[in-house]
């Protein structure tokens, strides 16, 4: 059960929109990781049209939803949540991603290991459970024209410059320029 307090650690934010058959392994993952953490998660509901939000009140009766009347977008809807989160600090978890058990209180112990850090991101995977490459490098000339999805990849139907934009797999923490927000705890 996660223990939720005036104080608590950590806001966990999760931004919906129609992701009803994922985002129920979402939220019991992160409870689950809360466990050991004084914790709150607040939902932010971009308008869904299907059972996304019948289906996490009645599984959880616990966690905050705030309804929109409106789609207001993924970054609007997280700068909504992070000015009325209390925690300490604030992770950042999209609706289709899964936290592994004790995830959250490794992130935690890298802001105790290294202070100066802003943000930690978790290691990801996909399904299958092979790296799913989520780091990035800072957008110079030529990954921003050969990197997978831009107009030169889709012409030539490549993604080979993509080794000059994303960075690879490390089983050792790592500095990164740029990460995705998919699963990130800031402080």
């Amino acid at each position: 059960m996660t223990k939720i307090d005036r104080n608590p650690v950590v806001s966990a934010i999760v931004v919906t929109h129609d992701c009803a058959e994922n985002v129920i392994p979402c939220l019991r993952a992160i409870k689950e990781n809360l466990g050991g953490v004084n914790g709150e998660i607040l939902v932010f509901d971009n308008s869904s049209f299907d059972s996304t939000v019948s289906s996490i009140k009645s599984k959880f009766t616990d966690i905050n939803i705030f309804l929109s009347p409106e789609n207001v977008g993924f970054a609007a809807a997280n700068n909504k949540m992070s000015s009325i989160a209390r925690g300490e600090y604030i992770l950042f978890a999209n609706p289709d991603m899964i936290l592994d058990k004790g995830a959250l209180l490794s992130m935690l112990a890298v802001f105790k290991k290294y202070p100066m850090a802003g943000a930690v991101v978790a290691r990801m995977r996909y399904p299958d459970g092979s790296f799913q490459p989520t780091c990035r490098k800072f957008p110079d000339t030529r990954n921003i024209f050969f990197s997978r999805g831009s107009v030169i990849s889709l012409i030539k139907q490549s993604s080979n410059g993509d080794e000059h934009y994303t960075i690879g797999d490390s089983d050792q923490i790592t500095e990164v320029p740029a990460a995705s927000a998919t699963c990130m705890l800031v402080d």
